[in-house]
């Protein structure tokens, strides 16, 4: 997370995600924190998500409807 102003009691905020690097195995997610009014940045985040086997609790590969979603989604959001 880099932090870069903070958001005030009240402030309204605007949230903005997006994914990227999306593999069989993992991905990224960013995100923008803003103020809604001013469009001021108040935050950025990426978080990396990476599928766990429930079982044996290794790395494993996202399902395939999981991923077409994800694909489907950032395909909205690019368009």
């Amino acid at each position: 997370i880099q932090y870069r102003e903070p958001a005030l009691y009240g402030d309204a905020l605007s949230l903005l995600a997006w994914h990227s690097a999306v593999k069989a195995d993992g991905l990224h997610r960013h995100f923008h924190i803003s103020r809604a009014d001013s469009g001021a940045l108040l935050a950025r985040v990426r978080a990396e998500y990476d599928c766990i086997h429930p079982v044996g609790g290794g790395l494993s590969r996202f399902p395939s409807s999981f991923l077409e979603s994800v694909a489907a989604l950032t395909s909205k959001s690019a368009g």
